[in-house]
């Protein structure tokens, strides 16, 4: 067998970078593919296999270890005046803190340097550390806070961060000493920063020595970062009345931001502000904003909103306050969305289809009404081609059916209340447009109001000749079995999607039958 390109390991291994395991094994192979392998291991490397889980308490004082051998002699000599003693560690191979890439989270960090100390200073085995349940027992603050700050002051300096999420409580500048630390830094790789979040909910908020932290550490971003794509600002609820302009300011030095969401619990003046001056500061590259839980009766916000013509999409969750006295805003806005989501909020989702929704190709709601359906029809029945519905019910059944069928769509999702689920797919078959290719089904559960009779009806009775079907929910074999008889006489059928979360079908046989039809089908 020939040997493999040097190029095509590369690609290989991407394939691999959420499987710790094989990539540590894969280390061990030869020094070409530990080249390529290590920095794939440590571009986030405080998660576990499926890259949703942090690792164990062991691993992360191991990896705790490995980033204080990489510390600088500014960084250790910090330590030493903090009172804090590291041994001498071997000098790694790879130097790792080049590698970090993501960061979304400090508590990571916060929880690894602690099992480290625990690990270092306290002699925990293997065992005993990963059978901690409560890190919160433990105070070792004294030690903790400057190995944090060291290690984020190399992070800072050596790595390629591009997603970083800050809190709060996420360094401690208590002295000149913490601050001297920072302040020696000449260059940053921050200025690679491409998402930045900022997570705001601390019960700790009253401590003065946080909020010094804090505008420390926005200062920092403030200097370093002007090339951030994506902004995320969540959990406002502790800073209700407090503004912070560094924040704002921040916002507004992002020439080429893409990506705003500003996701908080409740009215909040920070993002009040930051809406307020959208209109003040040149974004013509934003193109994607998501706003939760806003008032946006007062006219200034949404002129600010309305003052970005290049916003092409709009999630908007749980806001109040468009009403016919404001919505000529709107209407006199430059901005044509593309895409929609609006879910659970206080105005119809007319007021935004009607004035900078005409032309949307998306469009995701849980608010379908006559008048809603009514607009959508008038408005973008010739571009609106992927479509969900959240919570059809009987009462809208027919609103529903009647806006479809008046669609080109390609792709349409939707969930239906639990006791009409039944009767809507039943019907739902005929409804369909020809021209759509994908149907997704959510909330798919074989109770008492949904029978395999139901699902045999809609595919039988389908209009459309589907190309692909997801099913979310619990379905048994019978409903594999109508959907195989489907495929066998639809040979366009190309993808079959099942999320029975990880349930799985005792006879998994029907879905080696429906891949020998060229279908793919995934079950998850």
């Amino acid at each position: 067998m020939p040997a493999l390109h040097y190029d095509i390991f590369p690609i290989v291994l991407r394939f691999l970078r959420q499987d710790r395991n094989t990539l540590f094994s894969c280390i061990l192979v030869n020094r070409t593919i530990c080249r390529l392998a290590i920095p794939l291991l440590w571009k986030n490397p405080f998660t576990s296999n499926d890259s949703l889980e942090e690792i164990n308490q062991y691993q992360s004082a191991l990896l705790i270890r490995t980033y204080l051998a990489c510390l600088t002699e500014d960084e250790r000599r910090y330590l030493t005046n903090k009172g804090v003693e590291i041994r001498n560690f071997p000098k790694p191979l790879f130097d790792y803190a080049c590698f970090l890439e993501e960061m979304m989270y400090s508590c990571p960090l916060y929880n690894s340097t602690l099992c480290w100390i625990l690990l270092e200073y306290h002699k925990y085995t293997k065992d005993r550390l990963n059978g901690i349940r409560n890190m919160y027992q433990f105070d070792e603050s004294e030690i903790q806070h400057p190995l944090i700050n060291s290690l984020y002051s190399m992070l800072f300096k050596k790595s390629k961060i591009k997603t970083l999420g800050i809190s709060i409580d996420m360094l401690k500048i208590k002295d000149p000493i913490d601050q001297q630390l920072f302040d020696n830094m000449n260059s940053s790789n921050l200025s690679n920063l491409s998402w930045l979040i900022i997570y705001l909910k601390d019960n700790s908020i009253g401590l003065e020595v946080n909020q010094h932290s804090f505008d420390f550490l926005l200062s920092i971003i403030k200097k370093w970062c002007h090339k951030i794509k994506h902004v995320r600002i969540s959990n406002l609820l502790v800073f209700a009345h407090q503004n912070l302009p560094k924040i704002q300011e921040i916002i507004s030095q992002q020439q080429r931001l893409v990506k705003l969401e500003l996701l908080t619990p409740k009215q909040n003046v920070i993002i009040n502000d930051i809406l307020l001056n959208l209109k003040s500061h040149d974004f013509s590259f934003l193109s994607e904003m998501e706003i939760h839980d806003t008032d946006l009766s007062d006219n200034s916000l949404l002129e600010g909103l309305s003052s970005i013509d290049s916003l092409k999409s709009l999630y908007l969750l749980k806001c109040r306050g468009i009403s016919m006295h404001n919505v000529h805003i709107l209407s006199d806005s430059s901005i044509s969305l593309q895409k929609l989501k609006f879910i659970s909020n206080e105005f119809p989702p007319g007021l935004i289809i009607s004035t900078i929704g005409k032309s949307l190709n998306e469009l995701k709601t849980n608010q379908l009404d006559k008048e809603a359906a009514e607009l959508i029809s008038y408005n973008c029945s010739e571009s609106l081609t992927n479509l969900e519905i959240v919570g059809v019910n009987l009462q809208t059944q027919k609103i529903f059916y009647d806006l479809i069928i008046r669609l080109k769509l390609n792709s349409l999702k939707i969930s239906c209340c639990r006791e009409s689920t039944g009767q809507i797919l039943n019907d739902l078959g005929k409804n369909l447009p020809n021209s759509l290719k994908y149907l997704s089904l959510f909330g798919l559960y074989t109770f008492k109001g949904l029978t395999v009779e139901h699902f045999e009806n809609l595919l039988s009775n389908c209009n459309a000749s589907l190309e692909s079907l997801e099913i979310d929910g619990n379905i048994n074999r019978n409903f594999l079995v109508v959907i195989f008889d489907y495929i066998k006489n639809h040979r366009n059928f190309k993808s079959l999607i099942i999320n029975l979360y990880g349930k799985g079908f005792e006879d998994s046989s029907l879905l080696n039958d429906i891949s020998k039809y060229g279908v793919k089908s995934i079950v998850n």
